[in-house]
């Protein structure tokens, strides 16, 4: 089992905790670079189909990066919360509390939990750290002046909520009994993550050249000389999507099984996914090499804390097999090879 927060330490006392707030902050801050570039891109775009031209290409850039104003709008509340929080998770101790799903999160709607604090708290919890908050009936929590910080247990990922009105709903039921439930479904969340990013790119990619071609006409050289890099920049999503994909398409396909590992050192990326390799040692004594390609933070971190993982299936040369917790909404890819 992954162990519980230090207490009465402060929350970032943890070393991957505080790395999984330091990713989440830099992401955040990043993304108020866009309002610096997307209204010189909308009024061109707006001023080319007033005067009729490329009305099928600028009508799509605009709609792309009015959704992307939108989400940096939100992202900067978000961020402006996130700061807040920082600095109290940096003196204060996770609480843990009683807590009870009142509902699961859907599409733009949140999870909504009673955590006895006279309202209830609305969090935006990924379907794997929502089910162990389920079952386990407990969260953790740092609270302050308009800041509530939640975690769940099995993970050291934190989430930014707030007080939300009272909202007319029984206790949510587990899923079902098994303890890798909570890895499957994020398992599933980290496949349609990469999906995402995969389309993203591509869409952005598409639109790219189709700006080029129509508006740069003439200029194929700058054309020629963008796609190729366009395409390089892609790789490394593709590298990164297509392993996971491989390994979380039948997440529970085999029995799981626990591997003894030991991981090199690793160095975390605030903007990425790590990747990362070590050495297992399976049950019968046999030793392998293990890669993740794309293993999260929190992954790696519950790793250095029990020694090991579990995998859905039999470990074997050249298997790539999903990776995870019992009762821990954590999950990776990984990729054996003989030592």
């Amino acid at each position: 089992m992954i162990p519980a927060p230090v207490l009465p330490g402060p929350a970032l006392s943890d070393p991957t905790t505080a790395l999984m707030v330091a990713r989440a902050v830099y992401m955040r801050r990043w993304s108020l670079l866009l309002p610096a570039v997307v209204p010189f891109v909308v009024i061109s775009a707006w001023l080319r189909v007033a005067a009729g031209e490329l009305p099928f290409a600028n009508a799509l850039i605009l709609t792309v990066l009015a959704c992307y104003l939108v989400a940096w709008c939100v992202g900067k509340v978000v961020t402006l919360r996130w700061t807040r929080g920082r600095g109290r998770l940096a003196v204060e101790p996770w609480q843990p509390v009683a807590a009870v799903v009142l509902r699961r999160a859907t599409g733009l709607r949140r999870t909504v939990l009673d955590m006895g604090l006279g309202r209830q708290v609305a969090v935006r919890l990924p379907a794997g750290h929502e089910e162990t908050v389920v079952r386990t009936g407990r969260a953790w929590l740092v609270a302050g002046p308009r800041v509530l910080m939640v975690r769940a247990d099995g993970s050291h990922r934190v989430f930014a909520a707030n007080a939300t009105e009272l909202v007319a709903a029984a206790a949510v039921e587990p899923v079902d009994a098994d303890p890798f439930t909570p890895a499957v479904l994020a398992a599933r969340a980290m496949r349609r993550s990469t999906a995402l990013l995969v389309s993203v790119a591509a869409s952005w990619s598409a639109a790219y050249v189709l700006i080029w071609w129509e508006i740069g006409r003439p200029w194929y050289a700058p054309v020629l000389t963008a796609t190729p890099l366009v395409l390089i920049w892609m790789a490394p999503l593709l590298m990164v999507a297509l392993p996971a994909w491989r390994a979380v398409a039948r997440p529970a396909s085999g029995p799981w099984t626990w591997v003894s590992a030991v991981m090199d050192p690793w160095k975390a990326h605030t903007d990425a996914p790590t990747r990362a390799s070590g050495k297992a040692t399976l049950a019968d004594g046999a030793r392998l090499v293990v890669k993740l390609p794309a293993a999260p933070a929190d992954f790696l971190g519950a790793v250095w804390e029990t020694g090991g993982f579990w995998v859905a299936g039999t470990p074997e040369p050249g298997r790539v097999l999903a990776a995870g917790f019992p009762h821990a909404p954590l999950a990776a890819a990984v990729r054996f090879r003989p030592l």
